[in-house]
């Protein structure tokens, strides 16, 4: 009998092997767009760990990369913006870096012709800080 868990030891089955238990945990995956956020991700804390110099820099970094936007499409609990495929990696480094300070925000990059599209999401509890993250300075708070 074939294992559909990855953790489990006998994947690939070997005919010595015994079966695998069913019982295994599996590994965390991220949700998808179309996917509901974990439990255990909706209890992640609302918090940055960077410091204050360090959020200005990164919120300095964002600004930069949104500049280049040739279109910002918010709707509630998140922003969509539309980038030049060429801004694809420095996208993916400023989320993946983003991730590690607040693991509250998603990201999700998806490519369109010569477009990336980025969609930035965060639970309704953290609306402000999606604002200060993808608002222009000095425009109303997304909702």
């Amino acid at each position: 009998m074939r294992s559909t868990n990855p953790l489990c030891p006998s994947n690939p089955p070997c005919p010595t092997n015994p079966p695998c238990p069913t019982n295994l945990p599996t590994p965390h995956q991220p949700p998808t767009p179309h996917q509901p956020p974990t439990p255990q991700q909706k209890h992640d804390a609302i918090a940055c760990s960077l410091d204050g110099d360090g959020q200005l820099d990164r919120l300095a970094e964002w600004r930069d990369l949104f500049a280049g936007a040739t279109a910002r499409e918010p709707a509630p609990e998140r922003v969509r913006f539309t980038l030049p495929a060429a801004h694809a990696g420095r996208a993916a480094e400023l989320a993946a870096a983003e991730q590690r300070c607040c693991p509250f925000f998603r990201f999700t990059l998806v490519f369109h012709g010569a477009d990336v599209h980025l969609t930035v999401q965060a639970p309704a509890d953290a609306g402000e800080l999606l604002a200060a993250l993808t608002d222009e300075p000095g425009a109303a708070v997304s909702s």
